[in-house]
Formats: structure tokens, C-alpha cells, sequence
């Protein structure tokens, strides 16, 4: 992204480079928010939408995709806050419920769906592009998590397994740590060996925060085998960010 910096070093301008579009898995999107550029919405559970006008994917009663989209992609128009990549594409894909629930076969089959070569499972992509070609998604982003007992195996090893594949097909996968305050080795999307942990540093009311101190909520990359939950790898530490040049771990 483009930038212009003042006198003060505050940032002046922000304006997208690229047209890469960005996934979202979670509770829906307000798809009319004015700070929003939703472009396209999928939705698996069988929440309904009130507004039988709309697509279930538009739907957000807890409002916690709206905010993670707003996050990554708020326009930079004097209105409310400006996202990381201002008015990036955003692809809601709704799998979690009004309560932040879900079900992990419908985080699967989201996951998936970006590999598939039909929007609608019905009417195949030109040329058999994928989903996640055709909507031009570079970046999945998961704010969601739960634990289990092996990264190789079982439900843990299914969405590990897309994970993989979904950056062989050049996507990259970004994942809460999730919020418990132990490690995330066994914490999935997370602590699979594909995605990008994203762990959280305090606040401090909002100052800058110069001992890098870690948010007491916050999940964080445990540097030493645990009995009981999958081993971490080295590799590991280079994909597990809270801030830049940050790594939130404890031995």
C-alpha cells in the first residue's frame, strides 16, 4: 500500500496498490456498511438472515465479522477507522453463528470452497478457476480457533491439510491465536504449520507500548514440547506475529 508521510511522521494518505481481495471466515458482514467493500458472500449453518433480501453471508448479529473486515479493509474516508488495507475486497464466508459458534465440518468446507472451480457448486468458473482465482483472494483470515490433540490426524489434521493447500494455490492463511492465555501449539487454524498465528500485544490506553508487553487474554507460541499437544517447530516462529518485528513466546 501507498503511503505519504507528514512532518510529524504521522501517516497522511493511505491508498491500496493492490487488488487482491481478502476472505473472511466468521460470523458475516454488514454487506451495506458504508466502510466496507464486500464484494461476494458464501454462507454454510443454517443461521437465516431476517432480511430475506439479502444473502445469509450478510448477516452478522454478534457483529464480529464486520469488525475483523473493518480491521483489514476500512476505507480511508474520514469515516470511523481506516484498515490495514483500505477498501480491500472482502469475501465473507459465514460459518459461525450469531453466538460465535460453529461447527468445525462448516470451517472445512469454507476453507475448501476457495479451491473449488464453482461459486455456486452448481455453474463452473471460465477456464476452471478456482474461487478464490476468480474472486482474486490472496489472503484467507480466520479470527476463530479450538484445540486439538494432533495437527496430523483427525479434525486437526483436516484443516491443517487445506491449510497446506490453500498456500500451494498462493493464499496466504492468517489465524487468531485464539484467547486463553496458554500455549497455542494445539490451537487450530493457528498452530498449523501453513498459517500465520496472530497473537496480541496490551494496549496501554492506547499508547504506544514500548516493553511489547503481551495482552493477559492472549494465546502465545509455547517454545517447548508440551505432553499432550503437538510439538512446534522452529519454523513456526517465523509464521507467529503479534507486532512488527515482535515475536509473542515463552519458554
Amino acid at each position: 500500500m501507498a503511503v505519504t508521510q507528514g512532518t510529524n511522521g504521522a501517516l497522511q494518505t493511505v491508498s491500496p496498490v493492490f487488488p487482491a481481495a481478502v476472505a473472511v471466515i466468521d460470523t458475516g458482514v454488514q454487506c451495506n456498511h458504508p466502510d466496507l467493500n464486500v464484494i461476494y458472500t458464501k454462507q454454510w449453518g443454517s443461521e437465516k438472515n431476517p432480511d430475506t433480501t439479502q444473502d445469509g453471508g450478510c448477516f452478522d448479529g454478534m457483529g464480529h465479522g464486520t469488525h475483523v473486515s473493518g480491521i483489514i479493509g476500512a476505507k480511508n474516508n474520514e469515516l470511523g477507522v481506516i484498515g490495514v488495507m483500505p477498501n480491500a475486497p472482502i469475501v465473507m464466508l459465514k460459518a459461525l453463528d450469531t453466538s460465535g459458534s460453529g461447527q468445525a465440518s462448516d470451517l472445512l468446507r469454507a476453507m475448501r470452497w476457495l479451491l473449488e472451480t464453482s461459486l455456486d457448486g452448481k455453474t463452473p468458473n471460465d477456464g476452471g478457476q478456482t474461487n478464490a482465482q476468480k474472486l482474486q483472494i490472496s489472503v484467507l483470515s480466520m479470527s476463530l480457533g479450538f484445540y486439538v490433540s494432533s495437527l496430523t490426524s483427525g479434525i486437526g489434521g483436516d484443516v491443517c491439510k487445506v491449510a497446506q493447500d490453500l498456500e500451494n494455490a498462493g493464499i496466504v492463511v492468517v489465524a487468531a491465536a485464539s484467547n486463553d492465555n496458554k500455549p497455542l501449539n494445539d490451537a487450530v487454524p493457528a498452530a498449523c504449520p501453513n498459517a500465520i498465528a496472530v497473537t496480541a500485544i496490551a494496549q496501554d490506553d492506547g499508547s504506544i507500548n514500548p516493553q511489547n508487553a503481551a495482552a493477559s487474554f492472549s494465546n502465545y507460541l509455547w517454545l517447548q514440547n508440551v505432553p499432550g499437544t503437538p510439538p512446534w517447530t522452529p519454523d513456526k516462529m517465523n509464521r507467529t506475529i503479534a507486532a512488527p518485528d515482535f515475536l509473542l513466546a515463552r519458554r
